[in-house]
């Protein structure tokens, strides 16, 4: 009988492995309690901000041709071109700012305010935006024929009318939504398991507020131009970043 329940230890020590393993890996840069235990601690925060501008310097691009300008059904929806270095008075917009680095240890809430997002005109709109991880993300569909919305993480058919809420769960800079139905159909998506982030829009600007006082990297992420690194100090009177990102 002793020999018999040898096989049975050797399972249950299998699974609680398993089991602390798993613990470990989703709760990541969380703390521990004096019993060892893993405990999911919120991070500090604080009234210290980050702010500044991108810039372009140099002459913008032309319009890329607009992939839908052949497709029957998509091209009387839209231009024949379309511009994704979009510059006004040397500022850029559709940038992805967000802190990269030196925040402090522990979590944040995650919004239950929803990001929308719509399918018009046989694109994304949003093309360019941050969410956090498992933040609801709600999607629509306006045009009157079928899209499909295609993340890493899902693939959901659109008809005319649609209304879904889905979530991106997955951190990632920058994550690629696509149409499977119209394969020019992009948009990018930054998940964030933090709140610091900001998309500039046509004055370049951005500003990131309720961090501790203290410095920071900064990531800049554009779609056709890449990304740049910047050290700044957040405060309660900071002193603005510029980065200026240049022609490819």
């Amino acid at each position: 009988m002793r020999y018999e329940k040898l096989p049975l230890l050797a399972a249950a020590l299998l699974a609680a492995a398993c089991g602390n393993k798993n613990a470990t890996r989703s709760t990541a840069g969380a703390g521990t309690s004096t019993a060892g235990a893993v405990v999911d601690t919120p991070a500090p925060t604080g009234t210290a901000v980050l702010r500044g501008v991108i810039k372009f310097e140099g002459t913008a691009p032309p319009p890329d041709p607009w992939g839908g300008a052949g497709n029957a059904e998509c091209k009387s929806l839209h231009g024949a071109t379309v511009q994704l270095v979009k510059v006004k008075d040397g500022k850029l917009e559709d940038v992805f700012v967000y802190v990269k680095a030196g925040l402090p240890r522990g979590s944040y809430p995650t919004p239950t305010e929803p990001v929308t997002f719509d399918q018009k005109g046989c694109e994304f709109l949003p093309r360019v935006f941050g969410i956090m991880a498992g933040q609801p993300f709600a999607l629509a569909n306006d045009d009157k024929l079928m899209h499909n919305v295609k993340s890493p993480e899902f693939n959901q058919a659109f008809p005319f009318g649609a209304k879904r809420v889905m979530t991106l769960s997955e951190p990632t800079v920058m994550a690629t939504i696509k149409c499977d139905v119209h394969p020019w159909m992009r948009s990018y998506a930054g998940v964030m398991e933090h709140p610091y982030f900001a998309v500039t829009k046509e004055d370049g600007a951005f500003e990131i507020k309720g961090l501790v006082e203290g410095e920071y990297t900064l990531e800049a992420w554009h779609e056709k131009l890449g990304t740049q690194q910047v050290k700044a100090k957040a405060s309660a009177t900071p002193v603005p970043v510029e980065l200026t990102f240049k022609p490819k």
